[in-house]
């Protein structure tokens, strides 16, 4: 699972806001999750590190992920539809 040194979070679908239900997570960031999750050592903002932080994300319950792998700011924008919110999304006992 995790690895020892420092320990980063998941970005959490519970703290966006109706107003704001985006979070982008640089290729950076993207990459460093990977590498604590898995244990891997990967350097780039491959193809195998987009996998699993969309099948990760939507785990967690993001409703949408997009990669993006062009333009001045790569990485990962996890995106929330409230409307399609369930009570186990919600965390809803």
């Amino acid at each position: 699972m995790g690895r020892p040194g420092r320990n980063f979070n998941f970005p959490d679908p519970t703290r966006v806001t109706i107003q704001n239900p985006t979070h982008f997570c640089t290729k950076e960031m993207a990459v460093a999750l990977y590498n604590q999750e898995t244990g891997s050592e990967a350097k780039n903002f491959s193809q195998s590190v987009i996998d699993w932080f969309s099948e990760t994300a939507f785990s967690a319950g993001w409703t949408h992920v997009t990669p993006i792998k062009n333009g001045d700011q790569p990485g990962m924008l996890l995106g929330l539809d409230f409307g399609r919110l369930t009570p186990e999304l919600l965390r809803i006992e």
